[in-house]
């Protein structure tokens, strides 16, 4: 009959075997010690950055003195450092740069060859937002100074690299600008060649200030025409004043076809001014528009000429003094846990006589 399977019986077991479970737990933890001796060190070199506001490249807005912009971007820019970061872009340029396929040894004459050095150094290479929302990029290798040449000269292309994209994006700017104004001063001419032609036709000088020019002439044609028809009434009942009378007259005469020129011009500026000052207002507007984008160009310009900063440095890349790993005594610890447990097992499978038991059944 089977023996009961109780706590007394798995600690009598462990008891049989325990001096095999402390011989091959101690060999297990000698063995891994050794090996993890000759384990080279790894020494990891950390940067730490912030994203830039990508806004503070823009041009401020024309006709405002002050913009309340923030120094730092939202996760949006950080998203886009890290994925500058990931690409492979910037993973053969910093192979390419420090020769990283001589120094890790690997043969890049094959596509295999090229692809396992890619992944040799995305395993040593790594990107984080730590708890403050800082990017924290880390680059380990056996040679402490290369980890920090490689960690700043990869915060460096991605700050480059997300400056050109900025100043890229300004340079669509300046396109579209200069093409828009091109369109506009197309435009305008033709405003102006309009508004040439219908001054010239009806005799227009300045459109708002002629139509207060013509109202104050018809007011005092009128009042003349008045005058002199009176003086030439008052004369005429008068012989003696014979002269005054037909001089009076002739005054009148000549203030009466004025009069109709005079309100000739008016209908005829009545009939042109609402079309001639919607051309004007229009060609003001769109003149007032070309001076601002004409502005806007010479900033984006200006900013072109100047570097622009997308990320806002915390923390350089120092030469690590302390490796990063192996941890060799978390390897002997595991390794000596892992062969108490394989062997604790073992002593429980066979003094349970598992096997027989599997045979009666």
């Amino acid at each position: 009959m089977a023996q009961d399977f109780n706590l007394l019986n798995i600690l009598s077991h462990i008891k049989n075997w325990f001096k095999k479970i402390v011989f091959f737990t101690l060999a297990a933890g000698l063995i891994v010690g050794i090996v993890s001796i000759f384990l080279p060190n790894y020494f990891k070199a950390t940067t730490s950055f912030y994203a830039a506001n990508p806004l503070l490249a823009n041009p401020s807005p024309l006709g405002s003195n002050e913009r309340s912009l923030l120094a730092f971007g939202n996760s949006n820019d950080l998203d886009r450092l890290f994925a500058i970061g990931q690409s492979q872009g910037m993973s053969e340029e910093l192979i390419g740069k420090f020769d990283l396929a001589t120094h890790y040894k690997i043969d890049t004459s094959t596509a295999q060859g090229k692809n396992r050095l890619l992944l040799k150094f995305a395993s040593n290479f790594n990107m984080i937002k730590n708890r403050f929302d800082a990017i924290e990029l880390s680059f380990e290798d056996k040679d402490p100074i290369l980890a920090a040449k490689v960690a700043n000269a990869a915060r460096d292309f991605i700050g480059l690299q997300a400056s050109k994209m900025i100043k890229s994006s300004n340079t669509y700017q300046m396109v579209a600008l200069r093409s828009a104004i091109e369109k506009q001063e197309m435009q305008a001419t033709i405003y102006s060649d309009s508004i040439l032609a219908l001054k010239k036709k009806y005799d227009v000088v300045k459109s708002i200030s002629q139509g207060d020019f013509l109202a104050e002439q018809l007011v005092e044609t009128r009042g003349n025409l008045e005058e002199a028809k009176a003086k030439a009434n008052f004369y005429s009942g008068k012989p003696a004043y014979r002269d005054s009378t037909i001089k009076n007259q002739a005054n009148a005469a000549g203030f009466a076809q004025k009069l109709s020129k005079i309100n000739q011009n008016v209908d005829e500026y009545n009939n042109v001014f609402s079309i001639l000052y919607k051309l004007e207002a229009e060609y003001n507007q769109l003149a007032y528009q070309t001076g601002l984008d004409k502005e806007r160009i010479k900033q984006y310009e200006a900013l072109d000429q100047n570097d622009v900063s997308s990320i806002h440095i915390i923390d350089f890349a120092h030469i690590p003094l302390i490796k990063s790993r192996p941890h060799r005594s978390i390897y002997v610890i595991m390794a000596m846990a892992l062969v108490a447990l394989t062997m604790t097992a073992i002593a429980l499978i066979v003094e349970s006589n598992v096997y027989e038991r599997l045979r009666q059944l």
